[in-house]
């Protein structure tokens, strides 16, 4: 159950018992379950207070609430529906890897209309929250690449593999050992080198990227 569950209830002047909340709570874990993009639009609008909900699917969502629980008022129930359909959606926007968390997080962005639409109610706040993390997050994801960065170290185990090799060819002592060592510290040198190298160029490739999503949003108002 979330944790702000029975107080979006109490915000609006209900209190229900702990049983009937854990009812409604079974109510909204049932309901989340493949969800579809258009059923999700029209619970955004309940959950917000829009205009132009479907009248047919809020018949049929309130039949499906009463069957999972009897109890359910099929009368002056706007603010309940309001809650439960944004505790549903709040379950769907946990899942951050689900396309349709995404286009729902996206929806009500939109749905804010640059805060001309005031949220009142506490779980449209939070919902309106939990939207902006996600595809803040999503925003992040999608900007980070797997380009591997070098730190200025040694490779891992490359000192371990060194010591290892001179005790099994019985090197441990000079001269061996010393020229040993010699030839390792110029191919640490070298890996240093290389990993300055691959650092400019990490950095330049993340200019450049950036400057091609600068040029995709002016050009062709799109980006990735």
């Amino acid at each position: 159950m979330h944790s702000s569950f029975s107080d979006w209830y109490r915000a609006v002047s209900i209190k229900p018992d702990l049983e009937e909340l854990n009812r409604r709570w079974q109510v909204v874990e049932t309901l989340s379950k493949e969800l579809k993009l258009d059923n999700a639009i029209n619970l955004l609008r309940m959950a917000m207070g829009l205009p132009q909900v479907n009248s047919g699917y809020q018949r049929d969502l309130v039949g499906q609430i009463q069957g999972i629980d009897a109890t359910f008022s099929i009368r002056n129930n706007q603010q309940e529906l309001s809650i439960l359909s944004g505790a549903i959606l709040m379950e769907l926007l946990s899942e951050k890897e689900s396309q349709l968390a995404g286009q729902i997080g996206l929806a009500i962005i939109v749905s804010d209309c640059h805060g001309n639409i005031s949220a009142n109610l506490r779980h449209q706040q939070e919902l309106r929250k939990k939207a902006t993390e996600l595809l803040a997050s999503r925003a992040h994801w999608l900007r980070v690449t797997d380009e591997a960065e070098f730190n200025g170290e040694s490779p891992e185990g490359l000192d371990k593999a060194v010591t290892t090799l001179l005790e099994t060819l019985g090197w441990q002592n000079d001269p061996h050992k010393k020229n040993f060592n010699a030839f390792v510290g110029q191919l640490k040198t070298a890996i240093e080198k290389q990993g300055a190298k691959i650092q400019k160029l990490n950095y330049d490739l993340r200019i450049q990227r950036e400057e091609a999503n600068i040029l995709w949003w002016l050009h062709g108002e799109f980006s990735r």
